[in-house]
């Protein structure tokens, strides 16, 4: 497994850095602390880092910012971009831990810009790179889940 392709997605880490950060500096909690939301935040966090290990193996030596083959085994046969949603999940994961406000506040706007400005260029550039290629396996495999 090599650790250099693991991508860190500044449009999910950068809003949950400014999540926890909001948190620290203006407490709003949405719940009590409840051994309910901790238990499904271990759950869900123990799925996205199962998920994110899962990807990375499944690319093994490929450079992910330029692929010379397209990745279709193991998670891939599922979701097209299952490193992003295992990194959802750890933002989700994350949300249940802390109950905050404002880490809820920014999961849409976490979706809505990964999916703009992260999965749809990846997404033309695979098509321009692979063509037909990608377009098969786009036809077989969901973006998300």
């Amino acid at each position: 497994m090599v650790w250099r392709n693991v991508p860190i997605p500044e449009t999910i880490v950068t809003p949950l850095l400014a999540g926890i950060a909001l948190s620290i500096a203006i407490l709003r909690t949405l719940v009590q602390p409840y051994w309910v939301f901790t238990l499904l935040g271990a759950i869900v966090l123990t799925g996205g880092l199962f998920l994110t290990i899962w990807s990375v193996g499944a690319v093994e030596h490929i450079d992910v910012s330029a692929p010379d083959v397209l990745v279709e085994n193991g998670p891939y046969a599922f979701s097209r971009n299952p490193m992003y949603v295992g990194w959802a999940l750890i933002y989700l994961a994350a949300l249940l831990f802390s109950r905050s406000l404002w880490i809820l506040l920014l999961f849409p706007v976490v979706l809505l810009v990964t999916h703009v400005w992260a999965v749809l260029p990846e997404e033309r550039a695979l098509e321009a790179r692979f063509g037909p290629l990608y377009d098969a396996y786009r036809e077989r495999v969901p973006r998300y889940l």
